[in-house]
């Protein structure tokens, strides 16, 4: 979103750059909590901060302390130490962010886990980015070695998923083992909104 260079970000942007509506609320909260906008939509210096690539790792991590301060205050400046239940206990237990539901506690560690790595605060949690949804789409930075089938099996033979304006399209996908629900969730939600922008695209000409 930083490449963008916007002035707005509210939810019809988001969903015009490929968001879901349930992912853009998410998305939405994420921005007012760390001061990239504001209850508006307005971005925010904060915002403007993050598009020098120069810069772009310093700025995150003062973004990041300033919005996460009392998480730096109960586990001091270092959480090399903590991985993601530690942190998600914090969150929760130790009432750091009491307005956050227990059940949305898991997904918030592994957000903060995902921002250090980004902006070189160190942790103990090497899965985040996996955990993530739509961590991938948030920044070019972030690369997921690719996931490759085993030497044994043979990718799946092309799959008729949809047709678009009379014509066939064929899509493959390869799910492993070691694909999380929330990937193969990803893969089928990305899928899905390809289809009806290409739909759209067709209808329209």
């Amino acid at each position: 979103m930083r490449q963008l260079q916007l002035k707005r970000i509210d939810t019809p942007t988001l969903v015009k750059w490929g968001s879901t509506k349930y992912d853009a609320s998410s998305i939405l909260s994420a921005f007012k909590f760390l001061n990239l906008i504001d209850d508006q939509g307005k971005v925010t210096e904060n915002y403007t901060a993050l598009r020098p690539d120069a810069t772009y790792k310093d700025q995150l991590s003062r973004i990041v302390r300033s919005a996460y301060a009392r998480l730096f205050e109960l586990h001091g400046d270092s959480f090399e130490g903590k991985n993601r239940k530690d942190i998600a206990d914090t969150i929760i237990l130790d009432d750091a962010y009491p307005e956050t539901a227990k059940k949305s506690a898991d997904k918030a560690a592994s957000l903060f886990i995902w921002l250090c790595s980004q902006s070189g605060i160190a942790t103990g949690s090497k899965d985040a980015t996996a955990k993530v949804v739509g961590a991938t789409r948030a920044s070019s930075e972030v690369k997921r070695p690719a996931i490759k089938p085993a030497a044994t099996k043979t990718p799946p033979a092309p799959t008729q998923i949809s047709q678009v304006s009379g014509f066939p399209l064929s899509v493959s996908l390869v799910i492993t083992p070691a694909n999380t629900e929330a990937e193969i969730y990803e893969m089928f939600r990305k899928l899905n909104n390809t289809l009806k922008r290409l739909e759209d695209e067709n209808s329209s000409n």
